[in-house]
């Protein structure tokens, strides 16, 4: 399957699981706008997992919030599926446009912090060009690096994904706040970590994570004032459902 997931799938899922049609349309019907909304208005499979993630926390009704969780469970297993796809098919066309596939979705996938999501794109035996292996094994492990909260170990692999992966501007600017991060709290480097701010805010100047990370930044500083405007602003524009690249992320 690599057609964009419909809303449409979200309702056949929603009528498949046991208990939803007998639950009372007000319980419902705020909680689906506001996913039909998201699905409308955005095409990032991340952000539409965000949107029924957040309208979990959202609801009062416990057998509501069971169907939601088992909707966004299964919902996150057909962005692996699909994302999975995609790879495989582009390989089919060429090696190499299978290889920059696997690389943007990686990159997509680390900038949100979905984790859990990379790990999945990196279990498949792809059939790379040979070549690419050692380049693939470092990114693996990179990753399996990111989710035991080892940053320090994977900076080479997300400059790596940063400068080859064929990446929205958005998702670029993340990674290079990553690395700010990184730079700012495992290196204790901030000087390093200014320069690679300041080229993530110039890629992407309202993006939450960007403003959010020169928030931490200034915070280092002890410029308060900046830091509060930043944190604002990231507040002011957040999009997507890891909120900000903080301590508990990188520094945790």
């Amino acid at each position: 399957m690599t057609e964009a997931i419909s809303f449409a799938w979200v309702l056949d899922q929603l009528r498949a699981t046991k208990g939803f049609v007998h639950l009372d349309a007000e319980v419902t019907e705020v909680a689906l706008q506001a996913i039909r909304t998201e699905f409308d208005t955005n095409n990032n499979a991340f952000d539409r997992l965000r949107a029924i993630a957040a309208q979990i926390g959202a609801t009062d009704s416990v057998e509501w919030r069971q169907i939601l969780t088992r909707l966004r469970d299964r919902f996150e297993e057909r962005i692996v599926v699909d994302a999975t796809d995609r790879v495989r098919l582009a390989i089919a066309n060429s090696t190499e446009g299978g290889w920059q596939a696997w690389l943007a979705a990686l990159a997509e996938a680390v900038s949100r912090f979905r984790l859990k999501h990379a790990a999945r794109l990196c279990e498949p035996a792809f059939s790379f060009n040979p070549s690419l292996g050692p380049a693939a094994d470092e990114i693996r492990r990179a990753v399996r690096c990111m989710r035991q909260s080892r940053w320090d170990e994977t900076f080479e692999e997300i400059v790596f994904l940063s400068k080859h992966a064929t990446a929205p501007t958005p998702t670029r600017a993340r990674l290079l706040a990553i690395l700010g991060q990184i730079e700012l709290i495992r290196f204790d480097n901030l000087e390093a970590a200014r320069v690679l701010f300041a080229q993530a805010h110039e890629l992407a100047p309202d993006d939450s994570a960007v403003n959010a990370a020169l928030g931490d930044c200034a915070l280092a500083e002890k410029n308060f004032d900046s830091a509060t405007a930043f944190f604002e602003r990231a507040m002011a524009v957040l999009v997507y459902g890891d909120r900000h690249i903080n301590s508990a992320k990188v520094g945790g």
